[in-house]
């Protein structure tokens, strides 16, 4: 399975004896969030900019990415943080569970969100009755499950972020789950393909 439940938060602690012991700061939530949008299922920090996956996220078409910020850089005891954005895919299909935000990560002004569901073409593939549950299970059409990328740029500080490139593997095939991990450092992402 995934391993979220219906989520909701995320929370902040900080440390300031060099990881002997830690403080609770923040409880980051949704402004439009509902039941089983697994807010929070990842997360991701760079500096004052957090990053938050909601990759059941409903109104935005199964899955949606939260950023947030904080003006004091997180170095006060109970730092403030305001959601700044909400990050959606540009080619979303509401007949299919993308799973967009399934992973998310940050570096600088770039973000990178995972959507390991998305389908590669139309997917007509049957699910299996514990999907909501069970990221395991296969489908029938050679179109489902290939996976997606979705790099997102700020070129305001981290006010507002916008969708630049679409990542996808070049011999993608159907339950590959591309994107079920990412990471970025500087120019470069790393994709995790599940299959």
């Amino acid at each position: 399975g995934n391993g979220c439940g219906s989520g909701g938060s995320a929370y902040i602690f900080r440390t300031s004896d060099g990881g002997a012991t830690y403080v609770y700061v923040a409880k980051l939530t949704a402004s439009d969030g509902v039941s089983w949008d697994q807010f929070g299922c990842s997360v991701a920090i760079d500096g004052n900019i957090i990053v938050v996956g909601a990759h059941q996220q409903y109104s935005a078409g199964k899955g949606a990415v939260y950023v947030f910020r904080t003006s004091d850089s997180g170095s006060t005891l109970y730092s403030t943080y305001v959601e700044v954005d909400k990050l959606t895919a540009d080619d979303v299909f509401l007949g299919y569970e993308d799973r967009f935000g399934g992973q998310v990560a940050i570096d600088g002004d770039k973000i990178v969100v995972g959507a390991y569901n998305k389908a590669g073409g139309d997917c007509s593939g049957v699910l299996g009755m514990g999907f909501y549950y069970d990221d395991s299970y296969a489908t029938t059409d050679d179109d489902c499950a290939h996976g997606a990328v979705y790099v997102f740029l700020t070129t305001d500080s981290g006010v507002t972020y916008n969708q630049v490139a679409k990542l996808t593997a070049h011999d993608a095939a159907a339950n590959d789950k591309f994107g079920r991990s990412v990471a970025i450092a500087g120019a470069t992402v790393v994709v995790g393909a599940a299959r």
